[in-house]
């Protein structure tokens, strides 16, 4: 409904918006909820029981706008009630006669920057204000004499000051600013008219007009090397350098790069230089911009425009022979993933095919050839809204099925030896090996379907080690499995 009363009669919606605020105790009051008056219009000190009613809160907003403001306050030419273009006091303002309260004006502008601050300070600062004395002329040129209207009450002859007003730009020895009544594309002075910026302006004479800030005084540099990246699957993480002269910073989000951004983070430390942005939707893309302010409140102007997606992590996995025809992949949990797709190649770099889907951490690949190599990579996904959001993939492994290792053990007693150990699936046969080394110089010794082995030869003055490992004939090859433990035979 505000923005409607701004659209339809161009009158500011914020301001209209603080106003009910205010007269209506944020909507809270009798009045606002049983007659749909929230501005207290007609409710005067000495009946407020008149307070007019509304067929609905559209209804009071628009009327407000258009006959209380647009063909009242902001009469410039005819009403009574027009005292300069601000909120005001007993002295300037709406408030001389809108209000009996002598602070009604401070508080409507209280409430206006507070609305301005919790949207990053959109309007502070935002214009150049400068203040004139009474009685100014607008002009409609930059030269010459003819002129729009002076600048007081004109329905009564009153002066008022001092004269706040918004400068547009400068001609000489003329401010161009805002003027408090409409002005149509004619150049005529119409409350009748809707407030159109583009035509609602006048010139005043420089002298006795006095600017009170600077737009440009120690504004913040905009902030620089913004990056955003996945910090989590439901996390983005925004960095930035730092600005010298910030006391904080902003930061504003919006789903799309053109999009309406919004302020998600204050951050009330210059040396604060990254903020986390949580509980986002794994794998949308969302797009940041940051302001830098100063400890007076002045904002700079926006960075570039970053994006980034809150992605599932990488999984690692780790593969191992399970048996000498399978493969174990075992996967390091993904936070937020709802499951993990597998992947297998007999070629490093290209043709993966899917194996499985899994909710398990680990999977076993069987029905493979033994001593084969065979690569996996594995990447998660986390589904939403019944479609699967993917991470990336892992890194490539590699690994071949083998027979498992014997646990062997023996016993010696002089010169003989009794070997023995456990039977592996797979083994077809076992070699057995011996060694004067522990670590190298090992020769068979023989090859046995057997589970044991004796010897009765030993050099008694002399340490063997012995080792078994177990093999199959797969197209006429030996495929080996893994060396066992090595025993050692003392003296």
């Amino acid at each position: 409904s505000f923005i409607k009363a701004q659209n339809t009669y161009g009158v500011n919606a914020a301001i209209l918006m603080c106003i009910g605020i205010h007269e209506s105790a944020w909507g809270t009051s009798y009045y606002a909820k049983n007659r749909n008056n929230l501005f207290g219009i007609k409710a005067y000190d000495s009946d407020p029981d008149q307070a007019s009613s509304f067929s609905s809160v559209e209804d009071c907003v628009l009327r407000m706008a258009y006959r209380y403001v647009s063909m009242g306050y902001m009469d410039v030419l005819t009403d009574f009630r027009y005292y300069g273009g601000i909120t005001g006091n007993k002295g300037i303002g709406m408030n001389v006669k809108y209000a009996s309260d002598p602070y009604w004006g401070e508080k409507i502008s209280g409430h206006f920057y507070r609305l301005d601050k919790y949207l990053g300070y959109k309007d502070k600062n935002a214009y150049k204000v400068a203040v004139a004395g009474q009685n100014k002329n607008l002009y409609k040129n930059a030269t010459g004499s003819e002129k729009h209207y002076i600048i007081k009450n004109n329905a009564t002859g009153t002066s008022f000051s001092p004269v706040p007003v918004v400068i547009l730009g400068e001609s000489g020895s003329r401010y161009k600013i805002a003027s408090d009544g409409s002005i149509t594309k004619n150049g005529k002075v119409d409350y009748n008219a809707v407030y159109n910026a583009t035509y609602s302006f006048g010139y005043v004479n420089k002298s006795g007009t006095n600017p009170i800030n600077d737009l440009n005084t120690n504004k913040p540099s905009a902030p620089t090397n913004v990056k955003a990246a996945s910090a989590d699957y439901q996390s983005i993480k925004i960095t930035w350098n730092k600005v010298s002269s910030a006391s904080g910073y902003a930061v504003y989000r919006s789903g799309s790069k053109s999009g309406t951004y919004s302020k998600i983070a204050t951050i009330s430390s210059g040396s604060t230089l990254s903020y986390k942005d949580t509980k986002k939707t794994t794998g949308s893309t969302y797009y940041y911009k940051i302001k830098a302010y100063n400890s007076k409140g002045t904002y700079s102007n926006y960075s570039s425009v970053v994006s980034a997606s809150p992605k599932l992590s990488k999984p690692v996995i780790k593969l191992s022979s399970a048996t000498y025809k399978s493969i174990k992949v075992s996967i390091t949990k993904v936070n937020g993933a709802s499951g993990y797709e597998i992947y297998r190649s007999n070629y490093k770099t290209k043709s993966f095919s899917k194996v499985t889907t899994t909710k398990e951490l680990v999977y076993y690949n069987k029905s493979l050839k033994t001593q084969k190599t065979y690569y996996y990579k594995v990447r998660a996904y986390r589904t939403i809204n019944s479609k699967k959001v993917y991470s990336s993939y892992s890194s490539v492994g590699s690994c071949m099925p083998v027979i498992s290792a014997p646990k062997l053990s023996g016993k010696r007693n002089g010169k003989n030896v009794s070997l023995s150990w456990t039977k592996r699936a797979g083994a077809q046969k076992y070699r057995v090996y011996c060694s004067k080394k522990k670590t190298s110089d090992y020769k068979m010794q023989k090859d046995t379907t057997s589970l044991s082995y004796k010897y009765n030869n030993l050099d008694k003055n002399t340490v063997y080690y012995y080792k078994v490992r177990a093999y199959r004939v797969e197209d006429g090859k030996k495929l080996f499995g893994k060396y066992s433990n090595v025993f050692t035979c003392e003296k």
